[in-house]
């Protein structure tokens, strides 16, 4: 058996895999799983970039996870790249669209317990009306995986960018 049948085997076996809930996102070939913290702590304004949504981050992995940036962690700060957005109204998720050019962009090794603070853009959600009860979350792929955020409630967004260099 290949190793990434036999990795994924054991996901779905030890129920690491999050099968049950996919937040409104369509499954692009990563497998989605547990053991991490990833939640919304607070935000930051920028005058290009609007609203940066600044993400408590912790792996519990044994070896470093790889995630998409445009450079390595500065400081236990790290700007995601490839992020993906869903939104949450009246009972069901739906996935925000996004498309990316992918240049510059590299995976870069976060240490395993080790707390992050993950620095996500989250123009997405501003360039949507917003409704009374909304939720939002966050997804972010890494090397063959992917991570969702905890739901958190909207608005989380009074800014869109001033320009278009987040797309």
């Amino acid at each position: 058996m290949k190793p990434l049948r036999i990795l994924l085997a054991l996901l779905i076996v030890t129920g690491s895999i999050n099968s049950e809930e996919t937040f409104g996102f369509k499954e692009r070939g990563n497998v989605v799983v547990r053991g991490y913290k990833f939640r919304l702590v607070s935000t930051e304004e920028d005058k290009d970039r609007g609203t940066i949504g600044v993400f408590a981050f912790r792996w519990e992995g044994d070896r470093p996870v790889k995630l998409y940036g445009f450079g390595p962690p500065q400081k236990g700060r790290f700007e995601v790249r490839f992020e993906q957005f869903s939104r949450l109204r009246e009972g069901s998720w739906q996935e925000l669209p996004v498309f990316y050019c992918g240049t510059g962009a590299e995976v870069h090794p976060l240490k395993p317990k080790t707390d992050f603070r993950l620095l996500i853009p989250l123009w997405r959600f501003a360039k949507e009306p917003q409704e009374k009860g909304d939720k939002g979350i966050v997804k972010i792929p890494g090397d063959g995986i992917s991570l969702l955020s905890d739901p958190f409630p909207l608005p989380v967004v009074p800014s869109k960018p001033k320009s278009n260099k987040t797309e």
